[in-house]
């Protein structure tokens, strides 16, 4: 069987970002494998509302001499070492199935609008991309009914294989009004 590999992609909707107004980010993923994979994403890019204040982005402000934007404002909710892969129970809205050449798409606000501290500046043009590495841990073969487990079912999740390296696309750009 063929390793794993998942590439993913990000877009900004909408394009043009207002600060304080609406915005949203998504992940496009897909997976190049034999078979659907169930992945983890907890501590992946894939959670986005942690993966956006925790060091798994840049941002520079092309408009300022692509001066870094610092993003990395916390470490992340604590949880413990052990994950629940009981269906319906308290980690289960991070478990994802990815099908072989399906596309899924993985969206959540777009926190640089709306932070209090003011980041992003109107009138400047910034670029927005993964940190280099940004892999998946936590994976196993199959889908989500296949992987989780009923209610009381306490067994450990194993792992699929080795880290998947994803292939991330180019970064994004986009302007601040």
């Amino acid at each position: 069987m063929s390793h794993a590999a998942i590439s993913v992609n990000i877009a900004i909707t909408p394009a043009s970002v207002v600060l304080g107004a609406p915005c949203s980010i998504t992940l496009s993923a897909t997976l190049s494998h034999s078979s659907p994979i169930t992945i983890y994403t907890w501590p992946t890019v894939f959670n986005l509302a942690l993966a956006q204040v925790r060091k798994n982005f840049w941002c520079i402000d092309l408009s300022n001499n692509d001066e870094p934007v610092r993003l990395e404002f916390e470490k992340g909710g604590k949880r413990s070492g052990w994950i629940s892969r009981v269906l319906g129970g308290k980690h289960d809205q991070f478990f994802v199935t990815l099908e072989p050449g399906k596309a899924v798409d993985i969206t959540a606000p777009f926190i640089l609008t709306t932070r209090l501290n003011k980041l992003l500046v109107a009138g400047h043009r910034y670029r927005f991309g993964f940190r280099e590495g940004e892999c998946v841990g936590n994976w196993m073969h199959g889908t989500r009914e296949e992987v989780m487990l009923p209610t009381g079912d306490k067994t450990p999740m194993g792992r699929g294989g080795p880290k998947i390296v994803l292939d991330t696309g180019p970064p994004i750009e986009f302007e601040v009004s």
